[in-house]
């Protein structure tokens, strides 16, 4: 284990900016040249965020991440191998009060890999990654038990439709039993007016009652993000059946809907189309971004405690026809009418 850094008394996490969560990080490993600007002491290089420039990246870490996910205390730091290099795994509590663990990478010039992060979580369980195509049928069978536990009327078409439109899964396990799952994957889509564009579409997820509440899903999607993105994604789409399983989301300023935002501009409704068709839609109400469903009740058996503006959102989101709302986010730095 590595010496602890306590959290610095200068940082004041209502003041942040953008890059002083980074700022921070890169401080605390007291390797990468002080005399250098951030950006330069900073290598984006590494799954899922290779191929974003350095602006891309602040983009994304202010909108996606936001202060709830930026470190508040450093809780321990361990040498490690990342990005198949030397590095550190820093462990921390954050601003919502959860802890997640951060990997940053060394390259040999001293400048510092930004890895992906990690929401540690509370069960004990076993995790792992896999693409759709490495499923056996074991695997399979535990995934229908889940989905079965999950909602009133499950549909087995819906389950196979997901993972069918997904490239990988990410699995928990709690001796030997399938408990959770998140599936996902990414596809090339053209969006009219701003060409070629590689899509993230975050898919299904599924938490059995006993284990939820335990940050299950944001640690299933830690390692599924980073294995099915080798490159950054440049816009992303996911369907959301109510509000508790969009916690966040839905504040977020890269994000399409969002609270605050009255009515969608013409670049969103066009990403919003593209997006609905490639999560599988076949009919979308690009004013609401609601995915129209296919007349076939899917409500899940959970107990949703949202505020009144979140549940604003899923106004013209009939789930007895099994609709979804639709969130769309530009994940590089967005074009002018984003």
């Amino acid at each position: 284990m590595l010496p602890l850094v306590a959290r610095p008394t200068i940082h004041d996490m209502t003041t942040l900016s953008t890059t002083s969560h980074l700022e921070w990080a890169l401080t605390s490993l007291n390797r990468a040249p002080s005399a250098a600007s951030l950006e330069e002491r900073t290598v984006i290089d590494l799954p899922p965020y290779a191929g974003m420039t350095y602006g891309d990246f602040a983009h994304y870490l202010a909108g996606s991440a936001g202060k709830r996910t930026w470190m508040a205390e450093i809780l321990q730091r361990d040498e490690a191998e990342v990005g198949g290099g030397p590095g550190v795994e820093i462990t921390a509590r954050c601003g919502d009060g959860h802890i997640r663990r951060f990997s940053f990478g060394f390259a040999p010039d001293g400048r510092v890999r930004v890895g992906p992060s990690e929401r540690v979580t509370d069960a004990k369980v076993d995790i792992s990654v896999a693409a759709i195509a490495e499923l056996d049928d074991r695997t399979r069978r535990g995934l229908e038990e889940v989905f079965e536990h999950c909602y009133l009327d499950p549909d087995p078409a819906y389950l196979t439709g997901a993972i069918e439109r997904a490239t990988h899964i990410s699995v928990a396990r709690q001796d030997g039993h399938v408990v959770a799952f998140f599936t996902g994957g990414t596809t090339v889509v053209d969006v009219p007016g701003y060409g070629t564009k590689v899509a993230w579409l975050p898919g299904l997820a599924c938490v059995a009652p006993d284990v939820r509440r335990k940050g299950l899903m944001q640690s299933l999607g830690s390692v599924l993000v980073p294995a099915a993105n080798p490159v950054a994604p440049d816009i992303g789409g996911a369907k959301f059946a109510h509000p508790g399983s969009a916690r966040g989301v839905l504040r977020s300023k890269n994000n399409i809907p969002r609270i605050g935002v009255d009515s969608p501009k013409p670049l969103h409704r066009t990403v919003g189309r593209v997006l609905a068709e490639a999560v599988g839609a076949t009919d979308f109400d690009d004013e609401h971004f609601v995915c129209i469903g296919n007349g076939r009740p899917l409500r899940a058996l959970v107990e949703v405690d949202a505020p009144v503006e979140e549940w604003a959102m899923f106004e013209h989101v009939d789930r007895s026809r099994g609709d979804s709302l639709l969130v769309c986010t530009w994940l590089k730095s967005p074009p002018a009418g984003w």
